[in-house]
């Protein structure tokens, strides 16, 4: 059975890097085809994403969570959700996507810190080895985007560590917390939360309040029905998809393990993009793709 279970969390974690690879193309469609900005995306990311676990955790009885754990899942919308998905977009408005992507890929390294600090997860050098080939080639394909850098400013900088930082603490919440719930009773409570922190920065009346912390101009832009239709499929498979398959395989898996198969994401953004769009991979990009394989077959291994 424990063989089992492993096998269906090494399943589940490439399903999770899989729908999330798929961001940047369904992302594509919102913001382009509707003229939205990134950070409304975040947004509807979030609420849709968290209607739709709410759903599914209606239809499945899942919404039943003692009131201790309900309010600790909602406060946990505020770091994992709000945090991770409002501070990369503040990266990207600032510093590019490029260096936004690669400054959140340091969740690699933090979720093998909180493995070993808060689970005891071993500290051997393969693990070690791995981490850092994880994060090295991560950050080798991000850089091989080629979209422009707008130049380090420290709001960019910060905001896109800040997301790395709440994205490595979702797998340590879920080691903790979901031993004894599903992920979908977890973000049920989590995603709203998470879209109701985010609106604020949304609404013309209060933008002017967080213009000293470098957050851009920001409110809601027209919708039509094939917007909503966009941002429904995004959700759907980049939230509902991916957040459900990431924190079942944080259950059956070390949390270590399942942030180093992650990183397999801009690997199979960047094979995605070559397949639907003809885009070329550079050297950089290849040898990028090597170490994250690498790293990946050495943690399974190991």
């Amino acid at each position: 059975i424990m063989g089992s279970q492993r096998v269906m969390g090494y399943v589940l974690t490439f399903t999770a890097a899989t729908c999330w690879a798929l961001t940047g193309i369904l992302g594509k469609m919102s913001i382009q085809d509707a003229n939205l900005s990134g950070f409304e995306v975040a947004f509807w990311r979030a609420a849709i994403g968290g209607a739709m676990f709410a759903i599914h955790a209606l239809l499945t009885g899942k919404w039943r969570v003692e009131p201790k754990y309900a309010l600790a899942f909602a406060l946990f919308g505020i770091p994992g959700v709000a945090g991770v998905m409002g501070g990369y977009m503040v990266g990207v408005e600032k510093i590019g996507v490029s260096m936004a992507t690669m400054l959140q890929y340091t969740s690699t390294g933090w979720i093998a810190v909180w493995g070993m600090v808060f689970f005891k997860e071993s500290a051997t050098i393969w693990r070690i080895g791995a981490v850092a080939m994880a994060m090295i080639g991560a950050g080798m394909l991000c850089w091989s985007g080629g979209d422009a850098v707008l130049g380090l400013t420290a709001a960019g900088v910060i905001a896109s560590l800040i997301s790395g930082i709440c994205y490595s603490l979702q797998s340590a919440f879920g080691k903790k917390f979901l031993t004894n719930y599903s992920s979908v009773s977890l973000y049920m409570f989590a995603m709203p939360v998470g879209a109701l922190v985010m609106l604020p920065f949304l609404l013309p009346q209060t933008n002017h309040l967080f213009a000293p912390f470098g957050v851009p101009e920001l409110s809601f832009g027209a919708k039509t029905p094939m917007d909503w239709f966009n941002l429904i499929v995004l959700a759907g498979v980049t939230v509902w998809g991916a957040y459900w398959a990431y924190m079942e395989g944080v259950k059956r898996l070390e949390i270590t393990k399942v942030g180093i198969i992650c990183t397999i994401e801009p690997v199979m953004a960047a094979m995605l993009a070559f397949a639907l769009f003809g885009e070329s991979m550079t050297w950089l990009g290849i040898v990028g793709a090597a170490f994250v394989m690498g790293a990946i077959f050495i943690s399974m291994k190991k």
